[in-house]
């Protein structure tokens, strides 16, 4: 009995190995070693080396461990101490929206515009000099009783002590003069961005209405 279990538990150790698929790792196709790598994990943060499998990490950790994945075939990159962070998808940011929250004026369901641009008014004296004062997105000049923009003069009546932005949608904007100028619009500051219009008077200045055609992200 004791030599039957022997012999089946040797066949089925055997059958086990040779069930293993034909293609098992060999060796790595790739080895990035003597790297700063931040790995996103928390049980293992940091590391200095990687190996890639058809086309996917297969694993991360010291140099002498993962160079031992290499085989003839395996091609290998010597990082010489600079950083790798994992790959970053959609890595972007709007930086009117995201930067002083606390100062931006939100109109959704405001029923007038006149009182939209009270509470332009109300926040311009509640914030501090030097940053801006923004309505971005959120809003319809249709939901107004009004049926209307607001105009750059009553725009800048409402707000004529800092920085104001009133962005509609992701293709229209209203700038005051200090907007413009903390911008640097006119100037090599602010280069021409493509599908963006500065929109000028008569005269050719720059009236603070921006519009764009393909998207404007602030």
């Amino acid at each position: 009995m004791k030599s039957l279990f022997v012999l089946m538990t040797t066949l089925i150790i055997f059958l086990v190995g040779k069930g293993q698929p034909a293609d098992s790792f060999v060796g790595a196709d790739l080895i990035v070693f003597n790297a700063k790598i931040t790995t996103g994990s928390l049980s293992q943060p940091q590391a200095s080396a990687l190996a890639v499998k058809r086309g996917k990490i297969y694993a991360v950790g010291t140099d002498a461990e993962i160079l031992n994945l290499k085989d003839n075939n395996t091609k290998l990159i010597d990082a010489n101490g600079r950083r790798l962070i994992p790959g970053i998808n959609d890595a972007h940011t709007h930086i009117l929206s995201e930067r002083s929250f606390n100062y931006t004026v939100r109109w959704e369901g405001v029923p007038t515009l006149q009182r939209a641009l009270e509470m332009l008014s109300e926040q311009a004296k509640r914030t501090p000099e030097g940053q801006w004062v923004k309505v971005i997105g959120g809003w319809s000049p249709y939901q107004f009783k009004e049926n209307r923009f607001p105009t750059m003069e009553e725009l800048k009546k409402a707000v004529p002590d800092r920085p104001l932005i009133v962005q509609y949608a992701y293709n229209q904007a209203f700038l005051n003069e200090l907007a413009m100028k903390a911008f640097g619009v006119g100037t090599d500051k602010f280069p021409g961005m493509p599908g963006t219009e500065f929109e000028k008077d008569k005269e050719g200045h720059y009236t603070g209405i921006v519009h764009s055609y393909t998207f404007l992200w602030l």
